[in-house]
């Protein structure tokens, strides 16, 4: 594997916002989260020509964005003594 002095160090930066709503005696609750997450300088093994002595470079060659919403909604709509 051939060694590259350009590389530099892969970061991460990731923000989330949360909320936790819970009604009715805890019968009925809702868990919401947003979130945005991005990586970049992603580091890669790349293959390159055999001719040159080695097999494959590490570079850095990515950047991924995920961005999403979780949403969890929890409901308790019998409750008769032990029963639920």
């Amino acid at each position: 594997m051939r060694g590259n002095p350009d590389l530099q160090p892969e970061r991460t930066r990731e923000y989330e916002l949360g909320l936790e709503l819970q009604f009715l005696q805890n019968r009925l609750s809702a868990d919401m989260a947003v979130y945005d997450r991005r990586t970049v300088n992603q580091i890669y093994s790349v293959p390159i020509s055999p001719a040159t002595g080695f097999v494959s470079q590490i570079v850095n060659a990515g950047e991924i964005a995920n961005r999403g919403l979780e949403l969890t909604v929890n409901a308790t709509p019998v409750k008769v003594g032990d029963f639920t």
